[in-house]
């Protein structure tokens, strides 16, 4: 993982993580017909993707203060709040999500193939 706990310390620059990871979503892209959603900590953000990929879609953790605080600027479609919920039925905690949008926008990104942006806050 990308965060102060990790075992890794030899980090591949942001130029280079940048690189890859367009290449990974134009394959993800042209295998499924649509755009994929980057799910981002931030940690990961601020070191890599900070000012880039404007046109994707953004599913962002941040379980301390809302998105506009952690990742002023950005467009946003799902923000992990927590990852410590509970839920009937499973085991354990869980991660919670939320979708940027009312029941109408909802129903237009699932009849959509995904394909929606939120506005930034």
């Amino acid at each position: 993982e990308w965060n102060g706990e990790s075992s890794c310390r030899r980090k591949p620059s942001r130029e280079k993580v940048l690189e890859k990871m367009q290449v990974f979503m134009d394959k993800l892209e042209r295998h499924y017909g649509q755009r994929p959603i980057i799910y981002t900590s931030p940690d990961f953000y601020r070191d890599n993707l900070r000012g880039a990929f404007l046109d994707y879609p953004f599913w962002l953790r941040a379980v301390a203060a809302h998105p506009s605080k952690v990742y002023p600027g950005r467009k946003w479609l799902f923000w992990q709040y927590s990852g410590s919920g509970l839920s009937h039925g499973v085991t354990g905690r869980i991660d919670l999500n939320v979708f940027h949008g009312d029941e109408r926008q909802w129903r237009a990104w699932l009849g959509g193939g995904g394909q929606m942006m939120a506005d930034a806050d």
